[in-house]
C-alpha cells in the first residue's frame, strides 16, 4: 500500500504572459582590470570561424581572406574588445587553499560575418550586444576611446549572464550603472566560492565569470614593472599605449600599471627615472 500525497489546489506564482517574465541579472560593484582592442585567442577564433563555415556556404580558408580584407592592417585574424571586470564582492577558493579574483569577461566580437554580402563587417547600431552596452558605457563613463582609458575605474555594474537582444540570447551582458570615485573603497561582504581545479584553460569571449579563466595576482607593482622594462619594452613605442597594453601578458596587467600606461604616464616615468631611453621617434631601448 502507497502512502497517499496531498497536494495544494494549484500552483501559484507563476504567469503565461511574457511580459512578466524576466532576465535574472547580478548587481556587483567592481574594477575594469583590462580594456583593450586585441585579436581573439587561437581557439575561440577556430570554433567561431568553423561555425560560420557550417551555417554559410563557405570555407574557413575563405574567411580567413576575408578578414584580411576587413582589417585595416591585412590581418587575417579576428578582432575583439577585450573587457575584463574584477567582481569585489566575491573571490575564488581552489581545492589546494589558493583564491583567485572573480573576472568577469564581457567583451565581443568587432566584426560579425555577413551572409548576404560575403563580408565581415564591423560594429554598428544593429551590431546586438555592441549596440546596447556601447551607449550604456558611454552615459556613464564618458570618454571610451582608446577603450584602455576605462582600466583601473570602479564602478557599479549590472550583469546578465544571458539575455536576449534581438532574435537570440547573448552571453555576458555587463553595463555600468553609476562611476565610482578614485578614492573608492569596497567595504561590502565578500563571499568566497568554492570551485574546482579548473584554470588551465583559457577565457576567451563568451566564457562566463567562472574559475577556468581566473588569473591569480601574484606580482607586486614593482615586480611587474622590472619585467616589463626588461622583458617588454624594448622596441615597441613609447607613444602607443595600445601597443603596450597589446604586448604585456595577462599576469602583467595589474590595475596601476594599465591606468599609467593607458594616461601615457608609464613611459614617460620611466625615461625620467633613467630606466628606459625614448628615442624621438618614440622607439624604446635600454640604457647601455
Amino acid at each position: 500500500m502507497t502512502d497517499e500525497v496531498t497536494l495544494a489546489a494549484a500552483p501559484v506564482g507563476f504567469s503565461l504572459d511574457p511580459a512578466s517574465w524576466v532576465e535574472p541579472k547580478e548587481e556587483f560593484t567592481g574594477i575594469v582590470e583590462v580594456s583593450t582592442f586585441t585579436w581573439a585567442r587561437e581557439k575561440y577564433e577556430t570554433e567561431k570561424l568553423t561555425r560560420i563555415a557550417q551555417q554559410n556556404d563557405v570555407t574557413v580558408g575563405q574567411l580567413q581572406q576575408a578578414l584580411g580584407v576587413a582589417n585595416a592592417n591585412g590581418e587575417q585574424h579576428l578582432p575583439v574588445y577585450q573587457l575584463d571586470v574584477r567582481r569585489f564582492d566575491v573571490i575564488f577558493q581552489r581545492p589546494d587553499g589558493s583564491q583567485a579574483p572573480v573576472l568577469v569577461y564581457a567583451g565581443y566580437d568587432l566584426l560579425s560575418w555577413n551572409g548576404r554580402s560575403g563580408q565581415w563587417q564591423g560594429v554598428s547600431q544593429t551590431f546586438g550586444k555592441a549596440a546596447f552596452v556601447g551607449p550604456e558605457w558611454a552615459r556613464v563613463a564618458g570618454q571610451l576611446h582608446p577603450p584602455e582609458v576605462l582600466q583601473g575605474r570602479m564602478f557599479e555594474f549590472e550583469y546578465w549572464q544571458q539575455k536576449r537582444l534581438g532574435k537570440f540570447p547573448t552571453g555576458n551582458v555587463l553595463i555600468p550603472t553609476k562611476a565610482l570615485t578614485p578614492d573608492y573603497q569596497y567595504a561590502g561582504e565578500v563571499r568566497i566560492a568554492l570551485v574546482r581545479d579548473d584554470t588551465e584553460r583559457d577565457a576567451v569571449p563568451g566564457d562566463t565569470d567562472a574559475a577556468n579563466g581566473a588569473i591569480a595576482q601574484t606580482l607586486s607593482v614593482e615586480d611587474a614593472t622590472t619585467r616589463i622594462v626588461n622583458e617588454i619594452l624594448p622596441g615597441l613605442n613609447a607613444n602607443s599605449a595600445v601597443g603596450i597594453i597589446s604586448a604585456l601578458p595577462p599576469e602583467l596587467r595589474l590595475p596601476e600599471l594599465m591606468n599609467s600606461i593607458a594616461l601615457g604616464e608609464f613611459a614617460k616615468n620611466l625615461e625620467a627615472a633613467g630606466k628606459i631611453v625614448v628615442a624621438a621617434d618614440g622607439t624604446i631601448t635600454l640604457p647601455v
